[in-house]
């Protein structure tokens, strides 16, 4: 099974924190990423995104300093959702601000006190 995400980042955070080596994180990362195609849509994204990177860094197309900036946002960016009971969700990104957040109410919330947000 894949590794989750979060373990993901996790591993990765020990290699540009300096904890790890680049190839101890790459042989993890080979050992829990191979079988990618089972994981789920933001898993699939996350390890393909960090196999380019990996791949460039191996084909001298980075230096590992550039390595390192490429894949800092897989460590920083994160995607998620939101939903309070089924009523109130709100699809959400770290690189987003809060006015670009869309909401979706269900039928006979009382949307008032959102309608003093300002965008």
């Amino acid at each position: 099974m894949v590794a989750a995400v979060k373990e993901f980042r996790e591993k990765l955070a020990d290699y540009l924190t300096g904890k790890i080596a680049l190839d101890a994180f790459e042989d993890w990362f080979v050992q829990n990423s191979w079988n990618a195609k089972d994981a789920d849509p933001e898993e699939r994204r996350w390890i393909h995104g960090v196999e380019l990177c990996l791949s460039e860094f191996s084909s001298h197309h980075l230096s590992e300093n550039q390595l390192r900036k490429e894949l800092r946002p897989y460590v920083t960016h994160y995607l998620g959702q939101i939903s309070l009971d089924g009523v109130l969700q709100a699809k959400m990104d770290s690189d987003i601000k809060w006015s670009q957040v869309v909401l979706q109410i269900g039928e006979g919330v009382d949307t008032s006190p959102l309608a003093s947000v300002k965008k």
